[in-house]
C-alpha cells in the first residue's frame, strides 16, 4: 500500500478523536434513597456518591453535575483535571443547597484543592475547612486554586488557614 492512500484515513482517525463528545458524569448525596453507584456514573440513576470517585472518573472536557445536599468530606477533594465541577439543584447551580463540609475540627483538611488551567468549578459552599499546616502551607481552607483555575457562584463559611486565605487562596492566578 502506498504511503499516500493512507492519508485519508489517518485524517479521518484524527478528526474523529478531535471530535469525541464530552461525557457528563453525576453525583449524589450519600443518603440518597435508592442511590446505586455503578459504572462510569453518566445518569442520575447510576450516580457516584462521592464526588472525588466522578472526578477520577472523568476526562478533560467532562462536566461533573453534583446534587444539591450536604457532602460531609473526611479528605479535601482534589480536582487536576480540565473539568468542569457544577452544583445541580432544580435545573440550576444550587450554592445554597450544596455545601462541602470538611468538618473541622473532627478532620484537619481543607474542602477543595483545584490545579489546572482550564477547571471550573460552580455552585457550591464551602465550609469547616482548616487545612494542616504543611498541606500547600496551610494556606486556603476552603478553596485553594492554583493558577487559572476558575470558581464563580461560590460561597465561604467558617473556613480557616493557618497562613493566607481562610477561605479561598488563589495561587499565582
Amino acid at each position: 500500500m502506498k504511503a499516500r492512500s493512507l492519508f485519508p484515513l489517518v485524517m479521518m482517525v484524527c478528526l474523529g478523536m478531535n471530535g469525541m463528545a464530552a461525557t457528563t458524569r453525576y453525583v449524589v448525596s450519600p443518603e440518597t434513597p435508592g442511590a446505586n453507584p455503578v459504572g462510569d456514573y453518566t445518569s442520575w440513576e447510576t450516580a457516584a456518591t462521592n464526588i472525588q470517585t466522578a472526578i477520577t472518573a472523568s476526562v478533560n472536557g467532562d462536566t461533573i453535575l453534583v446534587s444539591n445536599g450536604v457532602y460531609y468530606l473526611t479528605a479535601e477533594i482534589e480536582l487536576t483535571k480540565n473539568i468542569v465541577l457544577r452544583s445541580y439543584g432544580d435545573g440550576d447551580i444550587d450554592p445554597n443547597g450544596t455545601i462541602l463540609d470538611a468538618q473541622y475540627p473532627t478532620y484537619s483538611n481543607r474542602c477543595m484543592y483545584v490545579n489546572n488551567a482550564s477547571a471550573q468549578v460552580e455552585g457550591f459552599t464551602f465550609t469547616n475547612g482548616f487545612p494542616q499546616a504543611d498541606s500547600l502551607n496551610g494556606d486556603g481552607g476552603g478553596l485553594y486554586l492554583q493558577g487559572s483555575a476558575k470558581a464563580k457562584s461560590c460561597y465561604f463559611l467558617g473556613n480557616r488557614a493557618s497562613r493566607n486565605g481562610g477561605g479561598v487562596f488563589i495561587n499565582y492566578g
